[in-house]
């Protein structure tokens, strides 16, 4: 039976938007029986980040900790957080998520009842702009949204994975398989990601039981910065790089630098893209292949680094130089 949970917030510079956060983690409803205190890991932050959460520490609901994590990135941040964590449950969050009051509730429900030790939820936006007219879901990803339906469930098609915006996770887990890999996720300005995959896989592959529970929902809020063409330039770019990254190391040193696959995907965005440049299309469907083109050349792009010597790979592969 669990007794406490630890809720760990990690943010950089962004405490206009962790002041609503914190208000909303502070406003679940919390068992009278459950210890829980709140974790914000600042990840070096230069604004008022740490008056901030001083701000919400006055309050006597639930205990809020400020931790400092000056290595920049953000599997740092995390690994900060289950060190200084010490509930039973270690719950992480992005810093521009809402809450939803059950969350928690739900949460523990699930783990009571099955025999999880990593949980995902339903992570529904929070539109705080006009959608424009070149957006469609195709290019959704930035915007971060995780809903897998509407029932429980512990099976994951391929592909799919729970990501870190809003996680459980038992203790026992991070003695088990370790903490998130910390030469991958952002860092700083840098968008390149991979931490929550990897993590997910990594705990698929040996067996751990995952689940996603729909009755647990948090939003995230779509901010005006991130729904324009130039970040998700900048976004596609950064996945696809992570991506090649990934891909396991028997599938990179090949004949061709890179897997069949990588080349036949990078081929079909290319001729995606020649076709709405001189064709009648949509705003949306030269958009979405425009950024379907980014992400297949830089995954293969990043395949073909790794099958260069580790001379070379060393100065060129993003993931080694941030």
């Amino acid at each position: 039976m669990m007794t406490s949970v630890s809720l760990v917030v990690c943010t950089y510079n962004r405490c206009s938007i962790l002041d609503e956060t914190l208000r909303s983690l502070l406003e679940m409803m919390i068992p009278e029986s459950l210890s829980a205190e709140i974790i914000v890991v600042d990840n070096s932050s230069s604004d008022a980040t740490a008056e901030t959460v001083e701000k919400h520490s006055r309050q006597k609901a639930i205990p809020v900790r400020y931790v400092f994590e000056p290595q920049q990135g953000v599997s740092y941040a995390r690994n900060a957080g289950i060190h200084e964590a010490k509930g039973d449950l270690i719950c992480f969050f992005d810093d521009d998520i809402l809450a939803d009051p059950q969350w928690l509730t739900s949460m523990l429900k699930l783990f009571a009842e099955t025999d999880a030790v990593m949980a995902g939820c339903r992570i529904l936006r929070k539109w705080e702009c006009p959608v424009p007219d070149w957006f469609s879901e195709e290019v959704g990803g930035p915007l971060i949204g995780q809903d897998f339906g509407l029932v429980r469930t512990n099976v994951f098609r391929p592909g799919q994975y729970l990501i870190t915006a809003a996680l459980a996770c038992r203790r026992g887990l991070f003695a088990r398989i370790g903490g998130f890999r910390e030469d991958l996720g952002r860092k700083g300005g840098s968008l390149v990601g991979g931490e929550d995959k990897e993590f997910f896989d990594r705990a698929q592959d040996l067996n751990e039981s995952i689940f996603y529970e729909p009755d647990a929902v948090i939003y995230h809020r779509v901010e005006p910065e991130r729904l324009t063409q130039a970040y998700m330039r900048r976004w596609f770019s950064a996945i696809g790089k992570t991506a090649g990254h990934q891909l396991k190391r028997r599938f990179r040193h090949t004949i061709t630098g890179a897997p069949l696959w990588v080349w036949r995907d990078a081929l079909s965005a290319l001729l995606r893209t020649l076709r709405a440049r001189v064709g009648p299309v949509t705003k949306a469907e030269k958009v979405a292949s425009e950024m379907q083109l980014r992400y297949a050349a830089n995954t293969l792009g990043e395949c073909l680094i790794h099958a260069m010597p580790e001379c070379w790979a060393s100065s060129l592969c993003v993931f080694k130089r941030i």
